[in-house]
């Protein structure tokens, strides 16, 4: 899938924005219903509270989030 360097930049400053958050795992770029969304990654579980506080929108696109987890390097 390639992305258009609107999507990529707007993924980054989201990311940019939000980074340094013990919970944001990562900021990615999916698909939902043929359109494109930022995925926020999250690392641990969030309160439905602090979700609400979360961007809906980022730049004009939908942002979704998505528990993910702890992630662990293969080989670590």
């Amino acid at each position: 899938m390639a992305f258009d360097p609107k999507l990529i930049q707007a993924a980054r400053s989201l990311g940019s924005e939000l980074s340094g958050r013990a919970w944001l795992s990562s900021v990615g770029i999916g698909e939902e219903d043929g359109h494109p969304v930022l995925v926020l990654y999250l690392s641990k579980p969030l309160q439905a509270k602090a979700i609400k506080a979360l961007p809906r929108q980022w730049q004009q696109l939908p942002v979704k989030v998505q528990l993910l987890g702890k992630l662990t390097p293969a080989g670590a």
